[in-house]
């Protein structure tokens, strides 16, 4: 039935914790937990990676690790090196994205991502993989931030960032907005949420 002079949006507001799911076992995986830090908030609108930080783990083991700063195409402002300590001088020697994204590429491959927030972090990659030409596909992903708010959402926290969820999970934040330590702080929140999964 008609309402007149109104005028209504359907939304599909579903949120899943992974992204293109496989039969995998949950406990017995390879994973790697990275994290990206950028010149801003907007793989869509040019802005560029500037650090990729990645952490392997299996049968609760870290297996390996991938850490490389990344040059952009555009100068870093002040804002982002007050939020990340990544500078200019940081990054002027540092790889190009050409020959740093294959890299990681490699490290990747045949794995299960993981990520807090990952749309976010994906979104780089694989908007870089689609310029370098190097996309296949987009790969199995588990969001810790969607599980969070899923495993804990009546236990007093308050905040679903990673500092929050690691404060509850009482997992140690060694630094913030750099890659790989937050790619480290991800893994252990990542694993004391597949401890209370299991459970």
């Amino acid at each position: 039935k008609g309402l007149y002079g109104v005028e209504l949006t359907l939304v599909d507001d579903t949120v899943n914790i992974v992204i293109r799911p496989t039969d995998a076992p949950l406990l017995e995986s390879t994973y790697v937990v990275f994290d990206t830090e950028t010149t801003g908030f907007n793989a869509a609108a040019g802005d560029s990676m500037i650090e990729i930080g990645g952490v392997k783990i299996k049968n609760g083991m870290i297996i390996d690790s991938f850490s490389e700063f990344v040059k952009p195409n555009k100068r870093i402002t002040d804002y982002i090196t007050k939020l990340t300590d990544i500078s200019n001088d940081t990054v002027f020697d540092a790889l190009t994205i050409e020959e740093v994204l294959p890299e990681f590429k490699k490290f990747i491959e045949g794995c299960i991502l993981v990520a807090h927030n990952a749309k976010f972090d994906t979104d780089y990659i694989y908007a870089n993989m689609k310029k370098l030409g190097i996309f296949e596909h987009e790969y199995p992903c588990i969001d810790t931030i969607i599980i969070a708010r899923s495993l804990y959402p009546d236990r007093g926290l308050k905040r679903f960032n990673l500092a929050g969820v690691a404060k509850f999970l009482k997992v140690e934040v060694e630094q913030q907005h750099r890659a790989i330590h937050d790619a480290k702080t991800t893994t252990n929140v990542f694993m004391k949420m597949l401890g209370d999964i299991a459970e």
